[in-house]
């Protein structure tokens, strides 16, 4: 049996879900786009990120300890459009192609969702590894843009 396990987080695994963000901001600066400090976020905001209805936000466990974060979103301006976001997996745990749970549970959580026609994902253009999971997954390079100085890459993929 395999020692690591995806699912979406509780609402009660707030705290696990801001510790292991929030390593990953700063752990990987260049890989992650906030829209906001998100140090300053209250509980009740990691909360809402646990509940939104038009989101995921997936777990990576090793025997119950949360070694990883993912999360799927539904596009707030194009229902038809999701967008698979945040992924992170410690250190201590890369190389062992974990990242193919995150892509198989958000494709199932896309697929039950009817209006949802195309998944779109983005990453900096040094972000090798991103790039050849999504690969294998079917997404198909559509575009870049510049971010403040760095190159992201545009991959979407239809349902």
């Amino acid at each position: 049996m395999d020692p690591f396990s995806v699912r979406p987080l509780s609402e009660n695994e707030w705290a696990e879900l801001r510790k292991i963000r929030l390593e990953s901001l700063a752990k990987h600066p260049n890989y992650f786009s906030p829209s906001q400090d998100e140090t300053r976020l209250s509980e009740s905001d990691w909360r809402q990120r646990i509940t939104n209805p038009k989101a995921s936000t997936l777990g990576l466990f090793l025997k119950g300890d949360l070694v990883g974060i993912t999360a799927v979103v539904i596009d707030r301006t194009n229902s038809t459009q999701a967008f698979f976001v945040s992924s992170y997996i410690q250190e201590a745990h890369r190389g062992k192609k974990l990242s193919k749970l995150f892509y198989e549970a958000r494709i199932r959580w896309v697929q039950q969702h009817p209006e949802i026609a195309t998944i779109r994902v983005e990453f900096d253009e040094h972000n090798h590894v991103s790039q050849k999971a999504c690969l294998g997954f079917g997404f198909k390079y559509t575009s870049s843009y510049d971010d403040d100085g760095r190159k992201t890459l545009v991959f979407v993929r239809p349902i």
